[in-house]
C-alpha cells in the first residue's frame, strides 16, 4: 500500500512561496504501523540531527501527517463521464419542456 507522509515546520512561509516548509513523502508500506515507523525514520537522518538537517527546513517539523493513499483518479475519466450526465439532463429536460410544449398546443388547437 501507498502511503504519504506530510511533514511541516513551525513556520510554514518563507519569501512569499506557498508550501515552504511542508514535505510530502510517499512511501510503499504492508501496514499503517509500518508507515508509521518509515514516517519516524524519516523524520531524523541518519547522524540524529533531526528533520531541519534532512529537509532544509529553517525551523523545528511541527507536525507529521500519515495518509493511506487509496488509489489515483482518472480525472479524463471523471471528466468524460460529468460531460455525458449533464449533456444528458440537458437533453432530458429539453424533451420535457417540448413535450409539455406539445400538450400545451394540442390542448389549444384541439379545443378550438
Amino acid at each position: 500500500m501507498k502511503y504519504l507522509i506530510v511533514s511541516a515546520q513551525e513556520e510554514q512561509g518563507c519569501d512569499y512561496t506557498i508550501g515552504c516548509g511542508i514535505d510530502y513523502d510517499v512511501v510503499d508500506c504492508d501496514s499503517d504501523e509500518e508507515a508509521m515507523e518509515a514516517a519516524k525514520r524519516d523524520w531524523f537522518d541518519d547522524d540524529g540531527d533531526g528533520p531541519s538537517a534532512r529537509h532544509g527546513y529553517s525551523s523545528d517539523i511541527v507536525s507529521v501527517q500519515v495518509a493511506r493513499l487509496v488509489g489515483n483518479c482518472d480525472v479524463a475519466e471523471w471528466t468524460r463521464q460529468t460531460k455525458d450526465e449533464i449533456s444528458s439532463e440537458k437533453k432530458s429536460d429539453e424533451e420535457k419542456k417540448e413535450l409539455a410544449e406539445l400538450e400545451r398546443l394540442k390542448s389549444k388547437y384541439n379545443e378550438g
